[in-house]
């Protein structure tokens, strides 16, 4: 009787006899603890270096609509929640890193090292050489606290929708109007795509409003020049908490209305433009 157990070779579940299992010794010694051992393996089909390498080309392609063990936005609209698409060192930062950073530490220059792939390399270099120190907040798995609700909900109830015209435009594919909400590629397949996605993503809400104080900063680094101001946003397509449907009346032609209005120092005070 031939037994069987299960091993792991580069990163992948197999089953294999005891032949195979022998030929195996050599790069993995510890199968030489006999049976009982093996039927203890912690047996993991994604080890750490893979789903590692997976998660950082995703990210550098924008394609983050994609999950490790599964397709990631389907798991959203069936339960919200984004644990199951992932393995446990990519939803633990003290995973990751092994134990090296964990939630509530700071990230500075003696510790970036451990998350240098995790940052864009301003953040990096402010931290290097700036003395920038950034603290690790908790995590959050549920998607519906990631986004508007109206938004999150569009972006479901839209799916598999858009479509880019020649124009790099995005519209509906039945129909090519104009598009009516949410992200419009949750799982983009093209920079186009994934472009399109962070253009539309600004507009979350249908309005918004921003207070901002602002600075110039010459070449020495010295502040040049402050002023403040009122920055409003208005969409006209892809609104998704208007009652009245996802386009403004006259309208259709149009992303947004932007416009801004300064407030202080007195020589640009009342100042604005609109943009659109």
């Amino acid at each position: 009787m031939v037994e069987v157990y299960p091993i792991i070779l580069m990163g992948y579940l197999i089953n294999s006899c005891e032949d195979c299992i022998k030929s195996a010794m050599p790069r993995y010694p510890m199968l030489a603890a006999g049976p009982k051992w093996r039927l203890f393996m912690h047996i993991r089909k994604y080890d750490f270096d893979y789903s590692r390498r997976f998660f950082l080309e995703k990210t550098a392609k924008g394609l983050m609509g994609a999950g490790v063990l599964t397709s990631l936005w389907p798991l959203i609209g069936n339960t919200g929640e984004i644990g199951k698409a992932y393995p446990e060192e990519l939803q633990s930062l003290a995973a990751y890193t092994k134990g090296k950073v964990k939630e509530g530490d700071v990230i500075t220059k003696e510790n970036v090292e451990h998350v240098k792939d995790l940052l864009d390399p301003i953040a990096y270099l402010q931290v290097t050489q700036m003395g920038r120190r950034i603290r690790v907040a908790p995590q959050t798995k549920d998607v519906s606290k990631l986004f508007p609700h109206d938004f999150y909900q569009a972006t479901l109830r839209n799916q598999g929708k858009a479509a880019l015209d020649a124009n790099g435009n995005v519209v509906l594919k039945e129909n090519g109007q104009p598009w009516i909400g949410g992200a419009p590629f949750v799982d983009p397949q093209s920079g186009l795509g994934a472009f399109a996605n962070l253009t539309l993503s600004w507009g979350r809400h249908d309005t918004s409003i921003y207070a901002v104080d602002d600075v110039d900063l010459g070449p020495s680094g010295d502040v040049e020049y402050s002023y403040s101001l009122a920055w409003c946003e208005m969409n006209t397509t892809a609104l998704v908490s208007s009652p009245e449907g996802p386009y403004l009346k006259g309208q259709e032609d149009k992303l947004r209305y932007q416009s801004v209005w300064f407030t202080a120092p007195n020589d640009v005070k009342g100042t604005s433009f609109l943009n659109t």
